[in-house]
């Protein structure tokens, strides 16, 4: 059980950016144990963001710096009696700074009704190097793939070889469609996750020297140890060096840089002539235009939420959040204000069979409004 003074502290904290790691997971899994607790963070925390942008309309620094000195006061002094009313005090601090700005802004609008937008069944393909194209979906295929390679474990959700080395290394191509998910294991025993939107390359067998891949769109891999023959991903220009660890890479063709984030082990991300060494908790990010490569702190769970079937963003641009969702969901954005594409979102909810809870969820935050029309998401 969570207690609500508890939660009312986190969330102050959170808002005003103190909040450390313990913290953090704390309030992840008090957001992952309800949508109101879901809906309420979002309330909170986007009504902060709102608020930042004209806060001058409601205090001026100097008046927020005075609030908040005399709500730690407050603590301070009494915390056995007055940590409840303080906390709620700060809360409604953090919301009403923004609340105050969305007034002065817009007064309230209803939610715009949406018609449901059920996910289609979206199954992979697997293209063997004799050309043929099987079908995942399709259990007579799957059958008749298992006939003709024995050891092969099929289903319409995963994918395994038999383990064997050193033949049969003419590349195999996994496809997963937009809206799809697999996962698939290699003949080494690691394990891949692959996300909506995802191709992957890869031999029935690894020779006895190298194991190597080829990644397009997004996959988490847990990689089979194995000292004498090196995991490489090859990431268009980029690709990622390992022996043994779990990581996700990020690599699809429209976006603008490829991302490695690094969940335990440590592995080298090459780009050209530069290389890096990314530690636990860490995330390379090359920049395919500017041809830059650098390292930056990380925290997985926001980076693989998609794997658990989550949507995890903390503080991203809705354009951002919504490009991701249009791999998962079958609908197209378009904005009409520039200026939306911007607003800074936190989320974290299950990935459900519709998108109207998503929709529904980040517009209950006052900050922007859809319209909805034949599998086009419209922000107004």
């Amino acid at each position: 059980m969570f207690k609500e003074e508890s939660i009312e502290e986190l969330l102050v904290r959170y808002t005003r950016g103190e909040l450390d790691e313990k913290g953090r997971e704390t309030l992840e899994r008090w957001r992952e144990a309800s949508p109101r607790n879901e809906a309420l963070f979002q309330k909170v925390t986007s009504a902060r963001y709102a608020g930042e942008v004209i806060r001058r309309f409601v205090y001026t620094e100097e008046e927020e710096r005075q609030a908040w000195q005399s709500l730690r006061r407050a603590i301070n002094k009494n915390k056995a009696r007055a940590r409840r009313h303080a906390m709620m005090y700060a809360a409604t601090v953090a919301l009403l700074l923004a609340a105050g700005a969305g007034y002065y802004l817009s007064s309230p609008r209803a939610l715009v009704p949406f018609d449901d937008a059920p996910v289609p069944v979206a199954t992979p393909t697997l293209l063997l190097p004799d050309g043929s194209r099987i079908d995942l979906g399709d259990k007579q295929a799957l059958d008749a793939l298992a006939v003709a390679r024995p050891g092969m474990e099929t289903s319409d959700t995963s994918l395994s070889y038999p383990r064997q080395e050193g033949r049969d290394e003419e590349l195999h191509l996994l496809r997963v469609p937009r809206c799809g998910e697999y996962v698939l294991t290699l003949s080494d025993h690691t394990v891949v996750y692959l996300n909506a939107g995802t191709e992957l390359a890869y031999p029935a067998a690894f020779p006895d020297s190298c194991r190597v891949v080829y990644l397009k769109g997004e996959a988490y891999f847990n990689v089979s140890k194995d000292e004498r023959r090196p995991f490489t991903v090859h990431v268009g220009p980029a690709r990622v060096e390992v022996t043994g660890t779990a990581f996700s890479a990020r690599a699809y063709e429209d976006e603008p840089v490829i991302q490695v984030v690094l969940e335990s082990g440590r592995v080298n991300l090459h780009a050209g002539e530069r290389v890096i060494s990314l530690l636990p908790n860490t995330r390379g990010v090359y920049d395919k235009q500017a041809g830059t490569l650098e390292q930056l702190p990380a925290t997985p769970a926001y980076f693989l939420g998609w794997k658990e079937g989550r949507l995890v963003y903390d503080n991203m641009p809705l354009e951002a959040i919504l490009k991701d969702a249009c791999r998962w969901y079958p609908f197209e954005v378009v904005f009409k204000r520039d200026a939306a594409r911007s607003l800074p979102f936190s989320l974290n909810m299950k990935r459900h069979g519709s998108v109207i809870e998503v929709l529904h969820l980040l517009e209950a935050t006052g900050k922007i409004r859809f319209a909805y029309d034949d599998h086009t998401i419209t922000i107004l």
